[in-house]
């Protein structure tokens, strides 16, 4: 493009804007008369090749000043403005006096007499050095954008405003697998026509109307692929970042149901899984916790809070059993103890747990179960209990037996003594005596057969109710003054198949045993109710036959039983009562006669929370009590 310079303005206001001009722009001007062949330089021209104001190079000296590669363009282009009054406009490089390479836009243009004929070449010259790094700075900046676009793992392509695409990556190539030239200037809906509908579709318009970025997983069936998607608006259109996630989403998945799995495990197995970080003290409870124990698992996130739930007597065992497990080389950890539930009740439980050790043995893991064995507990005492009292009333049945053969005689003996010793007043008192012993033997001996049970039962279909009304004044005289006595009857009470007799005498043994409880007074519920047990056992009865019973439930609100005292309570001859004050058979002729009617008797007691004692009697085959 050629530049007109104007003709030299001598007003000092026009000279010295000028010469601020020039140095703001780095721009000087220049002319040579092609009579002399020497130019004439102003002093910003002078100082772009560093040479002092005032120089005035020949022709052929100012083109020294090219570089040899752009030389002969510029002395081309100076000859053809010259001669044929062609203007010229280069960018080029000259090398200064000081031996700089300078970058310099260099502009001539012919200038002709009246005749028309040229007889100077005027231009300017302009020090584009700092334009020329800008660009220089501009293009290497563009060559890394486009490298680091080219080489990210992200797949990458941008739209315009009219959803054509203007660039792709080599990782958009590769996953959308289509050629840049094929695609580049295409609208990305012809392209991908599967796409229009979708959420990528909505989310990309989403972006655009809302001028925000929108982030986004979706599915896209042609490419059967998953892709993470990342859209950035801008004034020109839209940056998209995208890439392959459909590893992740298997890997994702896979583990949704493994944990799936794992949880309905935890769930049919019973058991409550846990699994404990021993290097953060962390610890997960499956639902089971909940379930099984009414606990949240959130309650017990560490070793440390599971361990303030064990039995205080059991914890120092358990916790030093644990910590040598740890320090040890098993890989296998089991112990029993108490764990108390959400109530502050103790379940038996059994604890298993795997150690997962590091390269130098260290256990940094355990996942474990823990089950509650309460019920197998309690159905081994039982068992060992019944075991024991069946021992036992073999033991005294048989000489019970013997023993009232031998009463039997001495008491015949003892009678006819008595009417031979009518006329002898003192050997007639000592054989009164043996007979009122032998009575009381034999008394005695009753009891311990109705524990064996292997006394003479009468049962027939019995209204509990009305004998209960009926033994009221007797039961209330046994409790005494001090106790409240208070009879409750459930309506439709069943009738009960039973020794009217016997459960009169239990009756009364069992109220005499509440008023011995509280010495200072209290209160004995009796309780009547029609009661079924299911083949699962409900309320621990292991060792009671399905079937409908009356229940008869004697409560007090005395001093209670220790659970040691309360498991031999239906022994015989157990008795914590002071010597003379009891025989310890009261409870065992009750448990005899229980279970030698077809029923059963269980004792439940708290120190100074009193006792219940539930006494259960089998239904009559027919009839009720209304």
């Amino acid at each position: 493009m050629a530049l007109a310079l104007p003709a030299v303005d001598r007003n000092p206001l026009n000279t010295g804007l000028l010469d601020v001009a020039s140095r703001l722009a780095l721009m000087g001007g220049w002319e040579v008369d092609l009579a002399t062949r020497r130019v004439r330089w102003s002093d910003a021209v002078c100082a772009i090749h560093d040479l002092p104001p005032g120089s005035s190079p020949t022709v052929e000296e100012a083109i020294a000043f090219y570089p040899q590669g752009w030389r002969a363009k510029i002395r081309s282009a100076f000859d053809a403005c010259a001669r044929d009054g062609i203007p010229y406009d280069e960018e080029t490089q000259i090398v200064t006096a000081k031996g700089r390479r300078v970058w310099v836009r260099a502009i001539g243009q012919a200038v002709r007499d009246g005749q028309g004929r040229i007889t100077h070449v005027r231009g300017a010259l302009q020090d584009i050095s700092r334009q020329k790094e800008a660009e220089g700075e501009a293009v290497r900046a563009h060559q890394r954008l486009v490298h680091t676009l080219e080489t990210m793992t992200d797949a990458f392509i941008t739209l315009d405003r009219e959803w054509r695409l203007t660039y792709i990556n080599r990782e958009g190539q590769r996953l959308l697998r289509r050629r840049r030239y094929d695609v580049l200037g295409k609208v990305l809906w012809d392209e991908f026509p599967e796409a229009i509908g979708t959420v990528f579709e909505r989310e990309y318009r989403r972006a655009c109307a809302g001028n925000d970025p929108v982030t986004f997983e979706a599915h896209y069936p042609p490419l059967e692929r998953w892709f993470e998607v990342r859209a950035f608006p801008s004034e020109e259109g839209l940056a998209i970042y995208f890439h392959d996630v459909t590893d992740r989403r298997h890997i994702r998945e896979a583990l949704r149901r493994s944990e799936e799995r794992f949880r309905l495990v935890a769930r049919v197995t019973g058991d409550t899984i846990w699994d404990w970080d021993v290097g953060t003290d962390t610890m997960w409870w499956s639902e089971n916790l909940r379930l099984t124990f009414e606990l949240d698992p959130a309650t017990m996130p560490s070793a440390a809070a599971w361990s303030e739930r064990i039995h205080p007597a059991d914890r120092p065992r358990v916790r030093d059993g644990l910590t040598e497990f740890l320090n040890g080389k098993s890989n296998a950890w089991s112990t029993e103890y108490r764990f108390a539930r959400a109530d502050g009740s103790f379940a038996h439980v059994m604890d298993h747990g795997l150690a997962i050790r590091d390269e130098h043995g260290k256990a940094v893991r355990l996942l474990g179960a823990m089950s509650d064995i309460s019920q197998r507990r309690k159905l081994e005492d039982d068992l060992r209990q019944a075991q024991r009292l069946e021992a036992v009333g073999q033991l005294t049945g048989g000489v019970a037996h013997d023993f009232n053969n031998l009463l039997t005689v001495i008491l015949g003996n003892a009678g006819a003594i008595m009417d031979g010793l009518a006329h002898d007043p003192s050997l007639r008192e000592l054989a009164e005596l043996t007979r009122t012993a032998a009575q009381q033997g034999a008394a005695l001996t009753s009891r311990l057969l109705a524990f064996a049970r292997r006394q003479e039962l009468k049962p027939a279909p019995i209204d509990v109710r009305e004998l209960v009304r009926g033994s009221e004044s007797l039961l209330r005289k046994a409790a005494g003054e001090r106790v409240v006595l208070d009879i409750q009857s459930r309506p439709s009470l069943w009738c009960a198949l039973i020794d009217p007799v016997q459960l009169e005498a239990a009756l009364l043994n069992l109220c005499i045993n509440a008023r011995d409880a509280m010495p200072r007074g209290g209160r004995i519920t009796i309780e009547l109710a029609n009661h079924s047990v299911t083949e699962r056992g409900p309320d621990g009865e292991t060792d009671v036959t399905v079937g409908d019973y009356v229940a008869i439930v004697v409560r007090d609100n005395g001093v209670g039983m220790s659970p040691e005292v309360a498991a031999r309570a239906f022994e015989p001859f157990f008795t914590t009562k002071e010597i003379g004050k009891g025989s310890g058979l009261g409870l065992s002729m009750i448990y005899g006669f229980a279970k030698q009617s077809g029923g059963h008797v269980r004792i439940e007691s708290r120190i100074g929370q009193g006792t219940t004692v539930t006494l259960l009697l089998p239904r009559a085959p027919s009839g009720r009590s209304e």
